[in-house]
């Protein structure tokens, strides 16, 4: 456990660019630099996050009050949460759900796997990796396909990255997709806590209409339809949970008497309180793992009683993860 200071000192480290270094090595870091932590501030990744999170430090070390909030990021939070409904070990221990002694990085370890695969080193960029694998799990074909080229070896590789770093999450998503209903207008479930989620199927629908003295001009609408096949609903379903876990993490933390700011998966607190808000996150995590919510969400939109049969119960393992927020 780490004291609010240490977490202070952890946040002026991630904003420079430390953030997916082990906590040790962050606070080493912030050690060998505290000296000059101002004087570095023109290298930091995140300048203004940097300024403020040095300036409140420098604060607190005179004895003074701060009214300093820090964030930490949620690793993958999408796959990490079809790896969890899924029971997915390997897709956990690469979100960082699950303890390894590292602060793993999926994207990271996507391009040295698919490197591996097509027997070259650094043949592929960590920011195209990042894109594809992101859009990926939220049923996207085409953008793979625009980024590493039709049937190429580049694209297998990639398909099979995907298998080799997260299996239940993309095990999870074509079960996902294969709910999809033909005749569907809209797709409607309830999550855990009463929110109401509906969706629609939309599509655009183009008219050319020639107008007398002007010319042409293509009319675009979009309208509500029914679709023979999508891929919205891996994105919406996910979307939905981490929804669900923001406003989980809200409600938890306010019982614990302090409040929390969220922006999609990155998650704001006082130092004071990061040691707790990390424990109410894997505690969530935990929940999805074991809460069945995935499996009652597609029991609704398929209004069937189907099992999910997840790959494995990881038990507890979740409530010592170190870096499932980091």
């Amino acid at each position: 456990m780490k004291s609010s200071i240490d977490w202070l000192r952890i946040g002026v480290a991630n904003y420079f660019g430390q953030d997916k270094t082990l906590w040790d090595e962050r606070l080493l870091w912030f050690f060998t630099h505290e000296h000059e932590l101002e004087a570095i501030a023109g290298d930091a990744d995140k300048y203004y996050l940097y300024v403020k999170s040095v300036h409140a430090y420098r604060e607190v070390m005179k004895g003074e009050p701060t009214k300093f909030i820090m964030d930490l990021d949620a690793c993958s939070s999408g796959i990490s949460i079809l790896s969890a409904s899924m029971g997915c070990r390997i897709g956990c221990e690469n979100t960082n759900l699950l303890p390894t002694g590292e602060r793993r990085d999926i994207y990271t370890t996507g391009l040295k796997v698919m490197n591996d695969l097509l027997g070259s080193d650094n043949a592929i960029e960590r920011d195209i990796i990042k894109e594809a694998i992101m859009t990926a799990f939220y049923g996207s074909r085409a953008n793979p396909k625009r980024l590493f080229g039709e049937d190429t070896p580049e694209l297998k590789a990639f398909y099979d990255m995907l298998v080799i770093v997260a299996p239940g999450a993309w095990e999870m998503m074509q079960i996902i997709q294969r709910c999809w209903n033909p005749e569907a207008t809209e797709y409607r479930w309830k999550m855990a806590d009463g929110y109401q989620v509906v969706t629609p199927v939309t599509d655009v629908f183009s008219q050319k209409l020639e107008i007398p003295d002007v010319g042409a001009y293509t009319y675009n609408t979009t309208i509500k339809c029914t679709k023979d096949f999508g891929v919205s609903l891996a994105a919406n379903i996910t979307q939905s949970i981490e929804g669900s876990i923001c406003r989980e993490l809200i409600r938890m933390c306010n019982i614990d008497g302090f409040n929390i700011m969220t922006i999609f998966d990155s998650f704001w607190c006082s130092p004071n309180h990061v040691e707790q808000m990390r424990a109410n996150y894997n505690h969530i995590m935990l929940t999805v793992h074991k809460g069945k919510m995935m499996e009652d969400i597609l029991r609704q939109i398929t209004n069937t009683n189907n099992t999910l049969v997840q790959k494995e119960d990881l038990g507890d393992e979740f409530m010592n993860a170190e870096y499932s927020l980091s």
